[in-house]
């Protein structure tokens, strides 16, 4: 993150300190005008990088099967590997949806055979 910010304001770096905020102030003002005009354009409920990321456990998802275990929890196979899933909860026993909020393959799976919409 610090590389990032870094290299926004090399420019500004030999600036005195005020200028350097009002600089750097007028860079970011302006590039969250540009973010919201893209943005507003965008017919979505959910930000294409999370769409993409969705996606890509989709794609993980189809190894995986899903068996009901009772009262909306599910055991998702593949091979000798196993979690639980409770649908209710959005809860996976491998924890991925808890840090991140994007349903993990396991618990996709589950959405896949309940025929619910992730997005």
């Amino acid at each position: 993150m610090a590389k990032i910010f870094n290299a926004f304001i090399i420019e500004h770096r030999f600036k005195p300190i005020v200028t350097i905020l009002e600089d750097i102030f007028y860079s970011i003002m302006t590039r969250v005008a540009s973010k919201k005009k893209i943005a507003y354009h965008l017919d979505l409920s959910i930000y294409p990088t999370i769409l993409k990321k969705i996606e890509k456990e989709k794609n993980q998802s189809w190894w995986w099967k899903a068996s009901p275990g009772g009262n909306d929890m599910y055991d998702v196979k593949h091979g000798s590997e196993g979690f639980v899933v409770d649908i209710l909860d959005t809860t996976c026993t491998r924890g991925a949806r808890l840090l991140s909020g994007i349903p993990c393959s396991h618990a996709l799976t589950v959405m896949r055979e309940k025929k619910l919409n992730p997005t």
